[in-house]
């Protein structure tokens, strides 16, 4: 058997979603407190997943590339949204002096009804009634934000002690993101 570029593409989504899987293990060991961290996490692998089902799906049945491209940029917002709350989350631990233990419930239920809202967009684009190219301005827009806010707290860590795990987290999100963004522009 001869494997063929997509192979080799699925076979190459193994090693993010397995490094991936490593650190929501860490996360879950070290810092079982960083719920919406977690979530991030997963919703990363989710995310490969997707990619190796699109890969597929879209190889079988390619009619169907424009609602899995559709499903990419829903999955691209809500990944965006998890990382605005996770933000502001941080932001207000360091300014009402709390911890994730005592926020974590709080911001979990606004992250659902984030996501619902969420949901309504996509449910307008599926079927066409909202164009693709404003679907990808709302995703360009809410990864903006996140970026934004990431940028934001980045400057509040960049001098405390022991804040080197989370700078180089902050750092690489940050170029994630406008390298995402910038992708959505073309």
């Amino acid at each position: 058997m001869v494997l063929t570029g997509t192979d080799w593409a699925l076979l190459g989504l193994l090693v993010p979603a397995l490094a991936l899987f490593y650190v929501l293990l860490v996360f879950v060991q070290q810092y079982r407190n960083a719920w919406l961290k977690m979530i991030g996490i997963l919703t990363y692998i989710a995310a490969i997943l997707l990619t190796a089902v699109q890969i597929i799906v879209t190889r079988i049945w390619p009619e169907t590339t424009l609602q899995i491209l559709i499903l990419f940029n829903c999955a691209g917002q809500l990944i965006a949204a998890t990382g605005i709350l996770d933000s502001l989350q941080h932001l207000y631990i360091i300014t009402f002096l709390k911890s994730h233990k005592k926020t974590n419930m709080m911001f979990i239920k606004i992250w659902l009804g984030a996501a619902v809202v969420g949901l309504i967009p996509y449910a307008f684009a599926i079927p066409g009634l909202i164009p693709l190219y404003a679907y990808r301005i709302l995703s360009l827009a809410v990864i903006t934000i996140e970026t934004v806010l990431y940028t934001l707290v980045l400057s509040k860590i960049w001098n405390a002690k022991n804040a080197t795990g989370g700078i180089i987290y902050y750092c690489t999100t940050i170029f994630c993101r406008v390298s995402v963004s910038s992708l959505r522009l073309f």
